[in-house]
């Protein structure tokens, strides 16, 4: 989500979605994919940890 504000407020006029893959991925030097698989892994890791919390909490 920064990452994205950062590119809206910094990327001056109409770009196109290669134009903004390649600033997106200029600014986190991290290929778009690798960043995708890392957010979805730490939603899983999240959504995990919240689930083992609630289990736990009725185990008490």
């Amino acid at each position: 989500m920064i990452v994205h504000t950062y590119l809206i407020f910094n990327v001056s006029g109409e770009i196109t979605s290669w134009e903004y893959r390649n600033a997106f991925e200029e600014y986190t030097k991290v290929h778009g994919t690798y960043f995708s698989l890392w957010t979805g892994f730490a939603v899983l890791i999240i959504l995990n940890k919240i689930c083992n919390l609630k289990f736990n909490k009725k185990t008490l």
